[in-house]
């Protein structure tokens, strides 16, 4: 009975060890690094996309200035159009299209639809935050709808990149 108890005691613990030291899910592949490397993706943190949804909620409140507390200094921005802007200078085009929008009466409107993180190495950092949105401006007589994604990179708390895909819907 001892050595019973006793085997059964080192089998227990040899599968908690061996379970909690299993390997993260790894899905998919990607060359998106500096090197060219073929890595997988792993499942990213709730922090990344804190910081995603928390520069995103700035933005739809239109804290244009509070936008900056979630970027690196040196984040550029890669526009729908492909051109890449600074965050100062995409903060002041905010400012004024937002002064536009007022003198006209149009409203600007958008909510997120869905929000994940990737990851491909959980062991040195940097996540990329994937945003859906659904958006409209709407005057008098035009409404304007879109779809948008967005792909932020977050390193240690700051958005370091940022990309933005847009696809227009159906409009009145």
């Amino acid at each position: 009975m001892k050595y019973f108890k006793q085997t059964l005691s080192l089998t227990l613990i040899a599968l908690f060890i061996v379970s909690c030291n299993s390997p993260e899910r790894s899905i998919g592949m990607t060359t998106w690094t500096d090197d060219g490397t073929e890595y997988k993706y792993y499942l990213g943190t709730d922090e990344a996309i804190n910081i995603v949804a928390d520069f995103n909620n700035a933005w739809q409140s239109k804290e244009f200035d509070k936008m900056k507390d979630y970027c690196a200094d040196s984040l550029t921005l890669t526009q729908g159009d492909g051109v890449d802007i600074a965050i100062d200078k995409f903060i002041e085009n905010l400012k004024e299209n937002e002064l536009e929008r007022q003198e006209n009466s149009i409203t600007f409107e958008w909510k997120t639809d869905q929000m994940f993180s990737v990851d491909l190495d959980p062991n040195i950092g940097g996540e990329h935050v994937h945003v859906y949105v659904s958006a409209k401006w709407v005057n008098d007589t035009v409404t304007n709808a879109f779809r948008g994604v967005n792909r932020a990179y977050v390193i240690d708390g700051k958005i370091v990149d940022w990309e933005g895909f847009y696809r227009a819907e159906a409009n009145d």
